[in-house]
């Protein structure tokens, strides 16, 4: 039997809390209730319908639906390269080891820094726990094939990045 995919996995697991917030009090919830929770299908579907297949042992930072909802409104195409641009060659990594620039399926490299004892690449904090409220941001997740998965909240956009740290159109 072959390996379940990277992709398979990323299908099935539950992406961080979606919080009720403000808009709670007229549903009779508490804002810090959980509502719900993010998912990760639409990078999914956009790595199948532009033939992106994530290779065995490699590291894919894949953003939030929500994520893909921002990045939309900012004008920003989703193409095999946008995809290809999440997925870093070079081996299965855990979040500690993502503290250098990394190559990518791309073929440009994402940008590391570390700001407020967080690592970022590009502008996504990879291990978002601390972002906000909302708990469950999957990272270090193993998958059937090897690969590592992170959960992030922005869209990645090849070239969008300067390297001082500041994102010029990340999404």
């Amino acid at each position: 039997a072959l390996p379940i995919s990277a992709l398979d996995d990323l299908r099935r697991i539950r992406g961080p809390e979606i919080l009720w917030g403000p808009d709670g009090a007229a549903e009779g919830k508490n804002e810090s209730e959980v509502k719900g929770y993010e998912s990760f299908g639409r990078f999914v579907a956009a790595c199948e319908q532009y033939g992106v297949v994530p290779p065995p042992n490699c590291t894919i930072l894949a953003p939030i639906d929500s994520a893909f909802d921002r990045a939309q409104q900012a004008g920003v195409a989703v193409t095999a390269d946008l995809l290809k641009y999440h997925i870093i060659t070079g081996g299965a990594k855990s979040l500690d080891m993502l503290s250098t620039d990394q190559p990518t399926l791309h073929g440009d490299t994402l940008s590391a820094y570390r700001k407020l004892r967080k690592n970022y690449l590009d502008g996504a904090v990879i291990g978002l726990a601390w972002a906000s409220e909302a708990k469950g941001w999957p990272m270090d997740v193993r998958t059937g094939d090897g690969s590592i998965l992170h959960g992030i909240d922005t869209v990645l956009v090849p070239g969008a990045h300067k390297k001082n740290g500041s994102a010029a159109a990340t999404a």
